[in-house]
């Protein structure tokens, strides 16, 4: 049985977090394929075709369920992540896959995100183009161009998103910068690999104060000497 992503995270019984849990790693059912022993197989389990009575048993029955009737009849599953190319998930020991996180938010495939172009199909709901999650606007922004074809749509072939709307895209990563604060910023490396830039900051509260809101999206040479401390933005 294959699809386009598999995830090692677990879901419980009934949602029920402090009762029975199942962690196999599994085919995510928004896409599957398999061939008639592999139908059969899961025809054969009873559970994975029923019409359970709330989301948590249709997940640990029918999709980890799925994955774990072809796995204890001694087939294999697969996926088209990179990361999973030529692993044997009837060995346990991969059964931890991912630090157990579902790849499907930004940054949870081991610090990226998925890609349509990698994986092939990705879910692209409302909910998600609402969060800006990475893959669902880029398959939806493909669609787009596919189904409209820039090359006989010359409103298409000329618009641009981010330049309609430029300070939306880079308000998050100004606010990011703001936070941050300047006191790890080497104003004398940004000087030094920016000579363009000389007469314009002549003080290092002006160095900064370019980076913040030009610099980083002119793609210009910078670095911090030390990590940012998030942890002072979260209370526990």
């Amino acid at each position: 049985m294959v699809g386009p992503t598999i995830s090692c995270e677990g879901s419980a019984l009934n949602g029920d977090f402090r009762g029975k849990w199942r962690y196999n790693p599994h085919v995510q059912s928004y896409a599957v394929a398999t061939d008639r022993v592999g139908l059969q197989v899961l025809l054969d389990d009873g559970r994975v075709f029923h019409c359970h009575n709330n989301r948590w048993n249709t997940i640990y029955y029918s999709e980890l369920g799925s994955s774990t009737a072809i796995l204890k009849a001694g087939y294999n599953i697969d996926c088209l992540m990179t990361k999973y190319q030529n692993i044997d998930w009837r060995n346990k020991l991969n059964w931890g896959c991912n630090s157990r996180s579902s790849p499907q938010s930004d940054l949870t495939y081991d610090g990226i995100t998925l890609d349509p172009l990698e994986v092939m199909f990705v879910k692209v709901k409302d909910f998600l183009l609402q969060r800006n999650i990475t893959y669902a606007l880029k398959a939806a922004q493909y669609d787009l161009w596919l189904e409209n074809e820039p090359s006989g749509n010359v409103s298409l072939l000329l618009s641009n998103k981010y330049a309609n709307d430029e300070f939306s895209h880079k308000a998050p990563r100004i606010l990011v910068t703001k936070a941050r604060g300047s006191s790890c910023f080497d104003v004398e490396f940004y000087r030094q690999r920016n000579g363009d830039l000389t007469g314009a900051v002549k003080s290092d509260t002006a160095a900064w104060q370019h980076y913040t809101f030009y610099g980083q999206f002119e793609r210009r040479p910078h670095r911090f000497l030390c990590p940012m401390n998030y942890s002072k933005y979260f209370k526990n």
